[in-house]
């Protein structure tokens, strides 16, 4: 029979034992490491060296060497940029919720979660930089704000959403950092311990003092929740609020949030897993973990599925715009589509439904598929509308290079190596929450025989236990006449996390674009360009032909189309000249190009001529681009509610931890 018991184990050796247990394990990533552990980080060190260096080459030759373009102003870059930010967004809003909810079962996986949305939050910020072409213009965000642009507000909502997350990482760790110091079995330096004593706050772990950190817990939870639905609609608006086709949609918030939680809880089974193996924490993070997590990636994959749907069907029934439909669906970039439908969407729901692969393999591989799929669903996003023609007839290209392939790849490394790195000075994961809810809390649901043996402290019969590892493995191993010492471990997160980028750069051989092929060469004929009307802004534009040939007039312009030529106007020959009238919106010089199209659409003949605009600039007309803004006297209040909003969640998280950081100390000593 089987019976849930919540709460603590019991007194006496049973409770001690559980919490020698908890302590040992959860300070097996701050010990010595072995030769594999040295070896991962030198190899993802390198790999994050390379991706420097790639960086200073593309600063040194331009945009032009990660593949960049006219017709692909947008492409990788951002997509790291939502795909690392996403992810850090599930992580977060996982353990805060579960934190909320009073999940028990949530102490093995809120560490790591926190720690994941931490690490990846910080490189999803860095490739805003390689993003830039001119990175030392990133400051005029700060200098010369513009309020009615996306990117103002994507930055403060991401500053503000960083900060958040190190609280939030922070908090739950002051407990575990007074039991590391006072922990016989941990191992560090004076300065260490000094900075460990300080960060903790004297913590004695008395109700007052507890009282407090949860009261702070609970307040920076309810934030982060709003805050990091607030990052990702923001992040979409960037792409909803331009006149492109393909992003100007209302779905794009609701969209990129559900992502952000489906790819977010995927990196969080995977960062689970890696960890698990590679610390042996079988006997803490089981199975059951593994499919509730699975449980929630599939249903949140399910929503994501629902709103893929609406975002194609919506622009592809009325039939206006879908040029970028086509070329997603059955065009350029159907293979890397499909490869995001079968990889991360029906792969992982059958993971999911066959009991036999609910493991944490089968988990495991699902989420590996789930990370790499939206990476590639969000390049799918970005590159069909930014290659769609606005003008002409002819659609751009991106193509990937070493360049843009090695800075993808150092940050896919960062993430292990971070979380490498930050778990060698932190524990795995809140050893103060495992000695809370003890061992029946944190797995739930064992037999009375299994409660039995636990609350007496017989840890080898218990199957849950003796499944995992040996019975000899559950207790620290001792030394006479020495403090306790752990045994040294392989840690395997570099190796499982490398797979993850090897796909990654498989799934970029998806994307290809060949380079626009160049305009053929024809005999050139007659163009005479006049000023109609002295002091007016109009100009003739008049090209000799034949009899009803018809001409096409274009002005050259590398921002519309290939070739460096926007077409202005056609008009047939008549009395062998076609004519046209043109209005420049600006002053200077312009070349002007007319083709005379021949059988076939082929070009029978071509002449350019250049043309100086001399006029005033007040007498130019109006752009068609300017027109009147019915909210425009709503913008200037909205603007400083947001700021306000801003300011007051500054004042909350700020505040918070003043006032943990003041009230904590002084319960202590009451």
């Amino acid at each position: 029979m089987k019976a849930r018991v919540d709460g603590a184990v019991g007194h006496g050796a049973g409770r001690d034992a559980w919490n020698e247990v908890v302590r040992e394990a959860g300070l097996r990533s701050m010990q010595r490491h072995g030769r594999k552990w040295w070896i991962g980080v030198v190899l993802l060190a390198l790999v994050v060296l390379a991706g420097f260096y790639a960086w200073i080459y593309q600063l040194r030759h331009g945009m032009g060497s990660a593949g960049y373009n006219d017709q692909a102003f947008w492409a990788v870059y951002l997509a790291d940029v939502v795909a690392f930010i996403g992810v850090s967004y599930g992580g977060a809003v996982i353990s805060a919720i579960l934190r909320l909810t009073g999940q028990s079962w949530r102490a093995p996986l809120t560490r790591l979660a926190e720690g994941m949305a931490l690490v990846t939050v910080l490189i999803g910020a860095a490739f805003i930089f390689p993003h830039l072409g001119r990175p030392e213009r990133f400051l005029n965000i700060i200098a010369y704000p513009n309020t009615s642009s996306p990117l103002v507000w994507d930055f403060l909502a991401i500053g503000t959403y960083t900060v958040a997350t190190i609280i939030f990482f922070y908090l739950p760790l002051i407990p575990d950092l007074a039991i590391v110091n006072k922990y016989p079995g941990a191992r560090g330096s004076r300065l260490r311990k000094a900075i460990f004593k300080a960060l903790s706050l004297n913590w004695l772990g008395n109700e007052k003092q507890r009282k407090v950190l949860h009261g702070a817990l609970t307040i920076v939870s309810l934030i982060i929740v709003p805050l990091a639905v607030s990052v990702h609609s923001v992040l979409s608006w960037a792409f909803a609020l331009t006149s492109r086709p393909g992003w100007s949609e209302t779905v794009f918030p609701p969209y990129f949030v559900i992502a952000a939680l489906y790819s977010g809880t995927a990196l969080v089974v995977v960062t689970a897993s890696a960890f698990r193996k590679g610390y042996h924490l079988e006997r803490f993070i089981t199975k059951r973990h593994f499919a509730r997590l699975g449980y929630l990636m599939a249903a949140l994959g399910l929503v994501y599925l629902y709103l893929t749907f609406v975002d194609l069907i919506g622009e592809g029934y009325t039939g206006i715009t879908t040029g970028w439909i086509q070329q997603t669906i059955t065009g350029r970039y159907a293979l890397a589509f499909w490869f995001y439908v079968v990889a991360g969407e029906l792969l992982p729901l059958v993971l999911v439904a066959i009991k036999k692969t609910r493991t944490p393999t089968g988990m495991t591989v699902a989420a590996v598929g789930v990370v790499i799929a939206l990476w590639v669903k969000r390049m799918v996003i970005i590159l069909a509308p930014a290659t769609q023609p606005l003008v002409s007839g002819s659609w751009g290209g991106y193509h990937f290079t070493w360049v843009s392939i090695t800075i993808t790849l150092a940050g896919v490394a960062a993430i292990p190596l971070g979380l490498m790195v930050l778990f060698h000075f932190v524990p795995l994961f809140s050893i103060d929450e495992m000695e809370e809810v003890g061992y029946l809390g944190a797995i739930e649901q064992v037999s009375a025989e299994t409660s039995a043996a636990i609350a007496s402290g017989r840890y080898d019969e218990v199957p849950e236990l003796a499944s995992a590892n040996s019975a000899a493995d559950v207790a620290p191993t001792r030394v006479a006449g020495s403090r306790p010492r752990l045994r040294r471990r392989a840690f395997g997160t570099g190796t499982a996390m490398a797979a993850t980028a090897l796909m990654a750069a498989a799934a970029i051989s998806l994307f290809g674009g060949a380079k626009p092929a160049g305009a053929s060469t024809a005999v050139p004929f007659r163009l005479a360009i006049a000023q109609v009307t002295p002091g007016k802004a109009t100009l003739s534009l008049v090209a000799s032909g034949s009899p009803g040939q018809k001409v096409d007039f274009y002005v050259q312009s590398s921002t519309f189309s290939t070739g460096g030529l926007m077409q202005i106007g056609s008009a047939s020959a008549t009395n062998g000249t076609a004519e046209i009238t043109y209005l420049p919106t600006w002053t200077g010089e312009e070349t002007f190009v007319a083709r005379a199209l021949g059988a076939g659409g082929s070009i029978a003949g071509s002449a350019t001529q250049a043309y100086k605009v001399t006029l005033d600039p007040a007498g130019l007309p109006k752009s068609v681009y300017e027109y009147a803004r019915p909210m425009d006297g709503v913008g200037v209040n909205l603007v400083r509610t947001l700021l306000a909003i801003a300011a007051a969640v500054w004042i909350v998280l700020l505040g918070t931890l003043l006032i943990v950081a003041v009230r904590i100390p002084r319960l202590a000593r009451r």
